[in-house]
């Protein structure tokens, strides 16, 4: 199925995260503040899940799912991300046009401590300097879906304990629903 872009369409962005009053927090403050300021018409919402014992992140997924009421396209990132702003809207279009799951990037890199630390400080250079590591299978954070195809597969599977490998399950289960193999958006998401 192909579907054309509406101008009114409904975008939200999925945040998973437990406040921990200190470096995950600060982390969150910096990407929110970048995402709210590149996409001001979308609503960011949190999700918590379950409060106590081991975080677990798909709990806190659905739970954001559910708490930004109706709409058409989510894009679920993890809070201490960030991203390029045309590869996150192209990754909406085509979610939205095919019913496919699309991660808004094809390299995820880890930004080391320091460099981490001078872009808290406001550092405006070039962040390729503080490269740590960088992954081509990466499968987590700037993953985008339609509300269709979010209904069909039934959100992130709640049983995985803790953190880790949810993000895994749902891509596999978005690409057996939709009969689509993931879509890589070429782009870098940088992960603080």
């Amino acid at each position: 199925m192909t579907r054309k872009l509406d101008r009114d369409l409904r975008v939200v962005v999925l945040v998973p995260n437990r406040p921990d009053g200190g470096e995950r927090d600060t982390l969150w403050e910096f990407a929110r503040t970048r995402w709210a300021r590149d996409f001001p018409d979308w609503p960011i919402v949190e999700g918590v899940g379950h409060v106590e014992g081991p975080f677990n992140r798909a709990s806190a997924v659905n739970e954001a799912a559910g708490v930004a009421g109706e709409w058409d396209v989510a894009v679920i990132i993890d809070a201490d991300v960030v991203a390029s702003v045309e590869p996150i809207r192209a990754a909406v279009a085509l979610a939205y046009a095919t019913d496919g799951p699309v991660l808004a990037y094809h390299e995820r890199v880890q930004l080391n401590r320091h460099g981490t630390q001078r872009i808290l400080n406001e550092y405006n250079g070039d962040w390729k300097h503080y490269r740590e590591s960088a992954s081509f299978t990466s499968v987590s954070s700037a993953v985008v879906v339609s509300r269709d195809l979010w209904d069909q597969v039934g959100g992130f599977d709640e049983m995985f304990d803790g953190w880790g490998w949810e993000d895994n399950a749902f891509i596999y289960a978005c690409e057996t629903v939709s009969e689509l193999p993931l879509t890589r958006i070429a782009s870098t998401l940088s992960h603080l």
